[in-house]
């Protein structure tokens, strides 16, 4: 007698195996072409969690409507467009509850994959009791696998610090961008602007064009430096000017047109850059008069390539000061 009973049994083990077969097989062709079912991001991995409309730091009210994840289920969930809350709120009634829950550390970037991250329930410091949660960048949104927490009237909180305090130093910027110059530097002639750091009391090196620099007292430089005020404006007092040299101002060809010696016994100098000075001694009873005061000297000055002053040593009839 044909046994109906076996055969259906032997079908019902055949089927089984080969549905099996084919679960394993789309499992290792999933691992092996980098696609898991187990993707948080993917539809179907997460779920969104619930009373989004109270979640947000900026609501106040907890009175009514409160929140709690006390009773969560430990799962994944989609919080909406607002990340989650990354630095402590102001007070303790935000987010719908009594004491919001605050992640401590940075938000993820999609290439990290799923990371670890503390989270703090806020009493009366700052972040009193800390637990593990999990987020994964999803590329345009954040998900979260979220325990319950260990109290009532406790929830996680979403959004940003209104009015938050930044914990960035000020500084001056970027002293090539000219909007962060004090309104009174003038760089002149110059090439490149270097700098380490922008704070307050910090440095920055102006290179000038080849020929140009500065002139201090004999000495001339090809740079100058730039200073990061309090006022958070990069602030100098030098420029980067031409250091074509005036040469010789004994020579005449060097002087402007308009210069007038008079009568000097000679000319005394260090430098001829630009902004250099060279004094004239007149000859005895010659000499410059300024606003009353008699003096045997005057000074030339370096400019335009060439010697220019509007003094002159001429004969003075009393006896000279200085």
């Amino acid at each position: 007698m044909y046994d109906h009973t076996n055969r259906y049994c032997r079908k019902q083990i055949t089927m089984l195996y080969a549905a099996v077969t084919s679960i394993v097989f789309v499992q290792i062709f999933r691992i092996a072409y980098g696609e898991s079912s187990e993707d948080p991001c993917l539809a179907g991995n997460h779920d969104n969690i619930t009373s989004m409309g109270f979640r947000n730091v900026t609501n106040k009210d907890c009175s009514q409507n409160r929140v709690t994840d006390y009773r969560l289920v430990r799962a994944w969930y989609y919080a909406g467009p607002d990340p989650i809350l990354t630095s402590p709120p102001d007070q303790l009634c935000r987010c719908g509850a009594n004491f919001p829950i605050w992640m401590n550390g940075s938000l993820p970037h999609p290439q990290d994959g799923i990371v670890s991250r503390d989270t703090c329930l806020k009493y009366s410091t700052n972040c009193d009791t800390r637990f593990g949660i999990q987020v994964k960048n999803c590329g345009t949104f954040y998900v979260y696998k979220l325990p319950p927490t260990r109290e009532d009237h406790t929830a996680y909180c979403f959004g940003s610090v209104p009015n938050a305090i930044s914990t960035i130093a000020p500084d001056c910027g970027d002293p090539n961008d000219k909007i962060n110059l004090d309104s009174d530097v003038v760089l002149g002639e110059f090439r490149s602007i270097e700098y380490n750091s922008t704070g307050v009391d910090s440095h920055a090196t102006v290179n000038c064009l080849k020929g140009h620099g500065i002139v201090d007292g004999t000495a001339t430089y090809e740079s100058f430096t730039l200073t990061c005020t309090s006022g958070l404006k990069w602030n100098s007092t030098r420029t980067c000017k031409s250091l074509q040299e005036c040469g010789n101002p004994n020579d005449s060809k060097n002087l402007d047109a308009s210069v007038k010696l008079g009568h000097f016994h000679n000319i005394t100098f260090t430098t001829t850059s630009v902004d250099s000075h060279a004094t004239v001694y007149c000859s005895k009873g010659n000499g410059v008069q300024d606003n009353g005061i008699k003096q045997n000297w005057f000074q030339l000055t370096c400019k335009d390539n060439k010697w220019h002053s509007t003094r002159t040593c001429s004969p003075q009839t009393a006896a000279l000061i200085g």
